[in-house]
This record gives structure tokens, sequence and C-alpha cells, in this order.
């Protein structure tokens, strides 16, 4: 169960494409209509009429869910009564309808959910995207801590993380699971991002695909380049996205004012993210905080090389961030931003198909091979 905008969308896709004895069916929170394919995906949405006619069927059922939600509720702190109500009788529905052999399940909070399904002898698999009880950058990242420590009191056959590093650091600040535990990294959708075929006219010498916040650093990039024109150099900015509106704002009145060539384009279709990526010499995003840091990941697979800071975790992992692909800063802060660009030679021409090359083992189509081994474990 997850929503569609998400990379688990994109793993299981995959999956689905191998075209092997597994499927994957999702469970989509933000899909407001029965049944429907998305690619090779089936798909199981929701809206208030069905889930209705499940609850009167299943009349008998809804008290446990009922406790089972004021219970999430109450341990998380972070998931509404009603909202893990209505969340618990589309995973039932969904269930009910397709009687798997493998339930999968994405996150910290809804982890809790494998407490919360009908006389549940059904294997459950669990992914994790990071770990935010450790991170002051997030939002409630203290009760974050507490339900990341809870969730290894629950019965998984098997948990996989984004990273190598986020796996061992769970293992060092909460402790080994009761079940195997394994990083799966996050990958790209080859048909989505590739390098382009023929000579591109670049636009902009930096841009940032992400939604709009302090964490992921928009704002301190701008800083950075008010420094840059300062000292006689200027560079072309575009950001991709939307977010907090004060935040937003703020950034947008820094740009103007200081007269800055930054661009900011609220909404992209992931099917033409590659064009914006090709027309553009370099990604920059100098987050606080990654769980992984996928579009990092997509913009190397569409040949644009990445400037990210050393400390995410995308950097530690072997065979990702090279010379080739990736120019790295000390940290998040102005400084370390503004220094990294203000050695950089942006008129260095760029080998986007060695760029792209560079990571061509971490196409989800690559990576769905071990969740098909995974899942025929229990199939």
């Amino acid at each position: 169960m997850t929503g569609l905008a998400t990379g688990l969308f994109d793993l299981h896709n995959s999956v689905n494409e191998l075209k092997t004895d597994v499927e994957v069916i999702i469970a989509a929170t933000d899909v407001f209509k029965d049944e429907s394919l998305v690619e090779a995906t089936p798909i199981i949405g929701w809206n208030k009429s069905l889930l209705i006619k499940h609850a009167v069927k299943f009349f008998y059922r809804l008290p446990f869910f009922l406790l089972k939600s004021f219970w999430i509720s109450r341990e998380t702190g972070l998931s509404p009564v009603v909202d893990t109500f209505a969340k618990l009788l589309l995973l039932d529905r969904a269930v009910e309808k397709v009687n798997p052999d493998v339930i999968h399940l994405h996150g910290a909070v809804y982890a809790f959910y494998v407490k919360a399904i009908w006389k549940n002898k059904i294997p459950v698999v669990l992914r994790l995207h990071g770990m935010n009880g450790y991170d002051e950058s997030v939002d409630d990242y203290q009760k974050f801590r507490v339900i990341e420590k809870r969730i290894l009191d629950f019965n998984y056959r098997f948990v996989t993380f984004v990273t190598n590093d986020v796996c061992e650091d769970w293992k060092v600040k909460y402790g080994s699971f009761k079940c195997p535990m394994i990083a799966v990294i996050n990958g790209y959708n080859s048909n989505v991002f590739y390098p382009p075929t023929h000579p591109v006219n670049k636009r902009y010498d930096l841009i940032t695909i992400s939604g709009i916040s302090e964490r992921k650093g928009q704002g301190r990039v701008i800083e950075a380049l008010q420094k840059l024109k300062s000292d006689g150099i200027e560079l072309s900015y575009l950001i991709v996205g939307n977010g907090d509106e004060q935040y937003t704002d703020k950034i947008k009145n820094e740009a103007k004012t200081n007269k800055l060539r930054v661009d900011f384009l609220n909404y992209c279709p992931q099917n033409e993210l590659s064009v914006l990526l090709w027309e553009s010499k370099w990604f920059i995003q100098p987050s606080a905080s990654e769980g992984f840091g996928k579009t990092y990941i997509e913009s190397i697979a569409a040949g644009t090389p990445v400037i990210i800071p050393k400390h995410l975790p995308i950097v530690k992992e072997k065979k990702i961030l090279s010379e080739v692909n990736a120019c790295m800063h000390e940290n998040e802060s102005v400084e370390s931003i503004y220094h990294c660009l203000s050695s950089m030679n942006f008129s260095k021409n760029i080998d986007y198909n060695k760029v792209s090359d560079s990571i061509k083992h971490l196409s989800w189509n690559n990576l769905a091979q071990i969740y098909v081994s995974i899942y025929k474990r229990y199939c």
C-alpha cells in the first residue's frame, strides 16, 4: 500500500514489467476510483462510496479496525484516527479482493498496519526510506524516533532499506529487526530518464527538481548565487517544484531583489523532466538530509552531473557517485555551496552518455529482480 508518486511505484511497476510469475497490485492511497491500470501495474483505489460498501459487507470487522485506528493514532501521534480508519478499510478491501501471498508496507507509520490486518497470517514485507528520528531538520523528528524504535517489536518477514548507510545506522541507533534486513537502493526509470540523442542548447547552469523547502536548500543556492554575483560571476538557475508558500515567496523575492537569473517552474510531468535536465549543465540540491535522494540518480541517468554535499547517504554508497558524474562539497551551508560553485568550470563540455552510463546498473529493471527473489520466498 502506497501513493503512486513514489519510488515504490516505479520499483513495483518494474517488477510487473519483468513478466515473471510475481505480480504486484497496489492499494493506492491517492487514487480515488475502484480499479485501474497504470502502465504495467493494477491499481485498487478508494472513495467514500467504495469504503462504505465494504464496511457494510464486513460490518463485523469494524470494531477491530476502529480500535486499531485509535491505537495507531495514539502510538504514532502522526496519524489521525479518521484517516487511519479509512486507510485500514482500503487495505482490507484490497486484501479481500486480491488474496495476496505477500503484503508490502511502506514507511515507519504504515509499518504499524502489520498489527491491524484482519486475521492476518499473510507475510508482510516492509520498506523504509530513511531514519527520521535522528534528523532534526524533519518536523516531529522526536516522534519519529519513538515510532522507529517501536516497530522493531513487530513481525515482518523481510525489511528493506534504500541505502546500506541507513540500514547500518538503523542497527546502531535502534537495533536489528527480528527478520532479514537488507539494502535495496533506489533506482531510476530508464524509460523516462536517459541521455539526449542529439545536441541540446543549455539554457541553465543549475537546476533543482524537488519540493521547495529549507531542508532541500534552494534558498541557500540563491544566497550563494548572490555572493557569486558580487564576485562578477552570474549563473542561471531553474527551480522546479513547489512547497511552503511563505518560504517560496521569500526566496522568489530574494532572487528578484538581487536581479539574479533564477526561474521558477511549479510543476513538470515526470516524462518531461529529462528535457529540463538536458537543458541544464548541473543538477544541484544541497539537502540537509535525505533518505536516499533519487533525484540525484535521475539527473545522472539523464546525463546531467550533480553537485551534492558529502554527508548524504547516497555519497557513501559504493559504485554510484564518482568524478564522472558528481562534484561534492563539504556540507549544505551557503559558504560550502559558494566555494564549490566558484571553483567550477561551467564552460567545460560534458559527455552525457558517459555520465548516464556510470549508473546503468541502478535502473529499476535491474533492482526489481532483487524484489522478485524476495517475494518468491513467500509466494
